[in-house]
């Protein structure tokens, strides 16, 4: 993830064609993220009850 975050950021970013990502979209990938975990923490003990 901080490798995603700070490639468009870095100075290859120009080189591979990349531009630097808008403020709005941080939030929305502390959201996804905390949100992923838990639910495949969740499925995988609902698939899988001896991971627990």
């Amino acid at each position: 993830m901080t490798v995603g975050v700070w490639l468009p950021l870095s100075p290859v970013a120009g080189v591979l064609g990349m531009q630097a990502l808008p403020m709005s979209y941080f939030p929305w990938l502390i959201g996804t993220l905390a949100a992923y975990c838990p639910l495949t923490q969740g499925v995988k003990s609902w698939v899988h009850p001896a991971v627990r």
